[in-house]
């Protein structure tokens, strides 16, 4: 009998703690993430160990599924309240890991979910150019031909597909990125895919060149010192190539090499890859600082933005900071660009905040908007719509954030993964459209 009650006490104990664990962590779960102590932080953690292990375990070495907290004014993306003042007309084109080896491309509402067009996309031509792609790479690698084993960041299996940076065109095709630029027509065929590879975005220009980030493999200069050397890549509507502009050659050219990148690493724990080139923007008309056909780009790993005239061959401008690991740019007018500023130094976003940067190149001066509303250490897009509206994709962080102009909270969602809907899909650089007078335009 007395051995019955001690385990009575015993088990009556745990459930007491149980319940006192279960209260606390719902607690710690509302609170402010900035002012979380070591034992709250350390208790978030702990009560997401159960889901992490089976992410661990599953069959695919990268998942499109991030865990999200639990929080009363972050919705699923389509079931934003009426309350939220989120615009009836903004739809984001985003892509969609369905499960069963199968994805699509949706163009939805952001606020009641309609699917206004649907892609499906052949993943499993895309995974065969991929493990294709990777086997030349690595032959080239291990042959001494490439300095750097491109091979290794590859994703292994279907699931694990970035289908990044989606374009609709003008008759409904699709462009996106995932290892090379591919188009599928209205109806998911595959009409061509690039020769060369492609990271990060992809853009248009006036014309409907297609503009991408790119890499020069065989860089002779790039594989004799040992480092990456990111392009400029430009294709025909049809996807041949037009351009392709190395950015060693681009700042050799403007004897800008050695002053800014031999002689400075931003990020010497990466001195492969020297530049991290992670936006490119075609400009489409003239302003007061930049001609049309000009190109802004982004370098990460130099905290630069670099303003580049092809028909010159010049580099016409270019900055390094007060951003720091930077990744979208966008122009304002015609004298003013906004950049994502991850606000981010080595392994850390400085002062908790990531921001939108805003430089005046009539006075040099940058001011800053939205701070203290996100986080975003690595990746991220702004997009300033017609409205101005600014929508934000804390790409890592698989949300979104939609803000008037003053920087008020409109709306805050995500995209729900198909297995859970607890579970966020990982953005893949999505895109803002508004529809007017039943046409889509890209914002």
């Amino acid at each position: 009998m007395d051995k019955f009650i001690r385990i009575l006490r015993v088990a009556l104990l745990l459930f007491i703690f149980t319940w006192v664990v279960i209260w606390y962590t719902g607690r710690v779960q509302k609170s402010d993430k900035k002012s979380r102590n070591l034992i709250e932080r350390t208790v978030r953690r702990l009560a997401y160990m159960p889901e992490l292990v089976i992410l661990y375990f599953q069959e695919t070495e990268e998942h499109f599924e991030k865990i999200i907290e639990p929080n009363n004014d972050l919705y699923e993306i389509g079931k934003l309240p009426d309350n939220s003042g989120v615009d009836e007309s903004y739809y984001l084109l985003h892509y969609r890991y369905m499960g069963d080896k199968t994805g699509y491309v949706y163009l939805q509402n952001i606020k009641n979910g309609e699917i206004a067009y649907s892609w499906k996309i052949p993943l499993r031509k895309l995974m065969m150019d991929t493990k294709a792609t990777r086997k030349e790479l690595f032959n080239k690698y291990k042959n001494g031909q490439i300095a750097v084993d491109f091979s290794a960041s590859s994703p292994k299996n279907v699931s694990a597909l970035k289908i990044s940076s989606p374009i609709m065109t003008k008759d409904s095709s699709l462009l996106f990125r995932a290892g090379h630029v591919y188009k599928i027509d209205k109806d998911s065929k595959l009409l061509w895919k690039s020769e060369k590879t492609s990271h990060h975005t992809l853009a248009l220009d006036e014309q409907e060149n297609i503009w991408a980030c790119s890499v020069d493999i065989d860089s002779e200069f790039a594989n004799q010192y040992g480092f990456r050397d990111d392009a400029l890549l430009c294709l025909y509507p049809n996807g041949e190539e037009k351009h392709f502009f190395p950015l060693t050659e681009i700042f050799t050219k403007n004897d800008l090499f050695k002053r800014l990148i031999a002689s400075n690493q931003s990020y010497p724990h990466n001195q492969t890859d020297p530049y991290h080139l992670n936006d490119i923007l075609p400009v489409d008309s003239d302003g007061i600082y930049w001609k049309k056909g000009d190109v802004f780009f982004s370098l990460r790993h130099k905290s630069m933005i670099a303003l580049y005239r092809p028909s010159t061959d010049s580099i016409v401008w270019q900055q390094k900071g007060p951003w720091l690991g930077q990744h979208d740019i966008n122009i304002v007018n015609d004298s003013i660009i906004s950049v994502f500023n991850n606000n981010a130094c080595f392994s850390k976003v400085l002062d908790s905040s990531s921001n939108i940067a805003c430089f005046n190149f009539a006075n040099g001066q940058t001011s800053y908007f939205a701070e203290g509303l996100f986080d975003s250490y690595t990746e991220g897009l702004q997009t300033l719509t017609e409205n101005t509206d600014l929508i934000i994709e804390e790409t890592a962080d698989s949300k979104y954030l939609v803000l008037d102009s003053q920087g008020n909270l409109k709306g805050k969602f995500y995209i729900p993964y198909y297995s859970d809907s607890l579970h966020a899909h990982y953005p893949c650089r999505a895109r803002v459209y508004i529809k007017k007078d039943k046409q889509f335009i890209m914002q």
